[in-house]
């Protein structure tokens, strides 16, 4: 009579798992800056590529900077592991999609609103990330050494 063994599916579902909730970090934490972008422009009835004046665009820019920490630090948190790593995508995403954004309308529109998300908006998710990083203990600071 032959042994049946079963093989240790508990890895593979394990890892499989740890994808999705990678995928749903970065989408979640995504999701936060998009959703608020989309809400502001909307509530103030102004178009995107259009250049709102000076006042309008530094307060969408302090907006999209609270923001985007915020989506770094929901994909931290949200993370299975590597909470930094997670967080650095969704500024990656905000980088590349400004970019191919800015590409699309090279000659259509104004650009303010990607190059804030290129030079500020990406790096303040990794600032965002960063603190959701140490919320969780992932990240020691100096004086825990």
């Amino acid at each position: 009579m032959s042994s049946l063994t079963i093989p240790d599916c508990s890895r593979n579902l394990e890892g499989a798992m740890n994808v999705l909730r990678s995928i749903g970090a970065v989408l979640g934490g995504y999701l936060v800056f998009l959703v608020s972008a989309v809400a502001l422009f909307q509530v103030a009835k102004r178009p995107p590529g259009v250049w709102p004046g000076l006042g309008f665009a530094a307060f969408s820019i302090l907006y999209g900077a609270a923001f985007a920490m915020a989506a770094g630090w929901v994909a931290a948190r949200l993370a299975p592991r590597s909470p930094l790593a997670h967080a650095g995508v969704v500024a990656g995403l905000l980088a590349t999609i400004a970019c191919v954004s800015m590409l699309a309308q090279m000659r259509q529109a104004s650009h303010w609103s990607q190059w804030a998300a290129i030079l500020l908006f990406a790096p303040a998710a990794v600032i965002g990330g960063f603190q959701g990083a140490r919320r969780r203990g992932a990240v020691h600071s100096p004086e825990q050494s």
